[in-house]
């Protein structure tokens, strides 16, 4: 699978008369955790789907290299479905066939809190426990792209951070992961690759934004109190974000020690350089 490689050329698709998206074009290797990130409805699942095959093409190639045999994708597609009057387990065994592994799916159970919950019926799971249930089936299908939209909308924190374990772990193994979600952060920690769609079409976050990424300036203070001193004595447009003692900056005209000296008085513990975050630059685009 290291040697796994995927590609969208051209591809474009419409409901009718409709334009979706047009001219979409994307490359990917083993290993590679990509994230997709634009606002409602402006087609994210619907190329999730078109990706897996749900949906067909109206224009474009979507190629894997080596061809794979059996399964190509696997994943969660919006709402997780699962046959209620199934336990847990037996909608693993079901859905998985060849590729499950006992002690695999208890592992994996384990980690997401649910191994107490495979014996029971699905008709009595919460949301969240189908989502789980549903992710449990990505990570142990042997498909080597995984496609995933929003998938941690129902989970808790701590299933968040599990989630995001394994998705590491599985682009160690050479898989491809392909993610939409709308929580920045996620984005900005762990996929190496970043996509803005919009208007139809499929654009690089870092190319878009490559000049915005700039060093930022972060100042610590001793209290509370002192931070909001520094805030009155500074403008606006220099201020990034306020976060508990800490004032981030953006970069200006006048140099860090001009301004150390206009807020010297304030408590100052603390003077480091950040780099602005996705998160960052997504709120000055946004508004």
């Amino acid at each position: 699978m290291n040697s796994l490689e995927m590609s969208l050329s051209g591809v474009g698709f419409s409901y009718g008369k409709r334009e979706v998206f047009q001219n979409i074009s994307m490359t990917a290797q083993a290993g590679d955790i990509i994230g997709i990130l634009g606002n409602n409805g402006c087609g994210k699942t619907t190329l999730l789907k078109v990706i897996g095959g749900f949906l067909r093409p109206k224009s474009g190639i979507i190629s894997i290299i080596p061809l794979q045999k059996g399964v190509k994708f696997s994943g969660l597609l919006e709402t997780p479905h699962m046959w209620e009057n199934m336990t847990g387990l037996e909608n693993l065994i079901y859905y998985l066939r060849h590729d499950f592994e006992e002690s695999r799916a208890k592992n994996l159970a384990e980690r997401f809190h649910l191994a107490d919950a495979l014996s029971k019926s699905v008709k009595n799971y919460s949301l969240g426990m189908k989502q789980k249930l549903a992710l449990i089936i990505a990570f142990m299908s042997s498909a080597p792209v995984m496609l995933l939209d929003e998938p941690t909308s129902s989970l808790d924190q701590d299933s968040i951070e599990t989630f995001f374990e394994l998705v590491s772990e599985e682009a160690k193994s050479g898989r491809i992961i392909i993610m939409v979600t709308h929580i920045i952060f996620e984005l900005d920690r762990y996929c190496n690759r970043i996509y803005l769609m919009s208007q139809g079409g499929l654009e690089s976050w870092e190319e878009k934004f490559k000049d915005q990424v700039a060093e930022l300036i972060r100042f610590e203070f001793e209290t509370e109190e002192g931070r909001d001193k520094a805030l009155k004595l500074l403008t606006v447009k220099e201020v990034i974000d306020v976060r508990n003692r800490e004032i981030v900056l953006s970069p200006t005209d006048e140099s860090v020690g001009r301004i150390v000296e206009r807020i010297s008085k304030c408590g100052i513990c603390g003077v480091s350089k950040i780099r602005k975050t996705l998160r960052d630059i997504y709120r000055e685009e946004n508004g």
